[in-house]
């Protein structure tokens, strides 16, 4: 009926692994029926939570992990390489490539899949792109000669 259920039982390296998969798949997200018992108290019958782990976990992972970087749709071998950083960004994000590019555009994508900014740049080797954006999390977009 093409309907594929997946259940599990969780510990901080599974879910690690779990978000990092949705991460460095740009899926829209999970979905977790229940996190119940997810909490470790200050001391024994405390009632007063020092941490809880499992949702540590995943916030730990969406805020701060760097994901896989792909290159698609390349139509041969190329030597294009990028290196961008800071992560995580505050007001710039430096762009360097190894080759001189010819014309490129950066697109600052949403987590929603939304395009916020859009600029194009010509013979490039470096960049410095000035971002005003509300915290969170977000998706560059590089687009050039038959590559995005």
């Amino acid at each position: 009926n093409g309907v594929h259920i997946f259940v599990s039982y969780n510990n901080e390296a599974s879910i690690g692994l779990k978000a990092g998969y949705i991460v460095d798949n740009n899926l829209q997200g999970a979905i977790i029926r229940e996190i119940t018992g997810d909490y470790i108290e200050t001391s024994r019958d405390s009632g007063i939570v020092s941490h809880t782990p499992l949702a540590d976990t995943l916030n730990n992972v969406f805020c701060n992990y760097s994901p896989v970087l792909r290159i698609e749709n390349l139509e041969k071998e190329s030597n294009f390489e990028v290196n961008i950083s800071p992560n995580s960004v505050t007001s710039a994000l430096n762009i360097n490539f190894k080759n001189r590019e010819k014309k490129m555009e950066m697109v600052v994508i949403s987590v929603l899949g939304q395009p916020l900014e859009s600029r194009f740049y010509g013979n490039i080797e470096k960049c410095k792109l000035e971002l005003s954006l509300n915290s969170g999390f977000y998706f560059l977009k590089i687009v050039g000669s038959n590559r995005a």
